[in-house]
């Protein structure tokens, strides 16, 4: 999948394709692929916030309940790619309350 150029940044995409092995559902797809939805407009779970505001939370809850024990220990070059998606996360989070009122 090409990634559109106003997506291109270092700290989340390292080059303008990412390769998707498998298509997830809805909201495990954002751990693979940041922004995904915001970048194919295929579906829009912002529209049912009912449904996808706590799905999006979950899946910080898992996020945070990895990286608790890397930051424990300050492994910091382990919990890297853990911090990105967290962040990614919390982008999706802010969008979705944003775009949902």
């Amino acid at each position: 999948m090409i990634v559109p150029k106003t997506f291109q940044h270092p700290l989340f995409f390292a080059t303008d394709t990412v390769d998707i092995k498998t298509l997830q559902p809805f909201p495990m797809i954002m751990k693979h692929v940041p922004f995904y939805y915001d970048m194919t407009n295929e579906e829009k779970p912002w529209q049912q916030k009912e449904r996808a505001l706590p799905a999006v939370f979950q899946l910080w809850e898992e996020e945070k309940r990895e990286l608790a024990p890397l930051f424990a220990k300050r492994q910091a070059k382990q919990a890297k790619d853990g911090i990105i998606r967290g962040e990614a996360i919390f982008y999706a989070r802010y969008i979705g309350r944003t775009n949902a009122q």
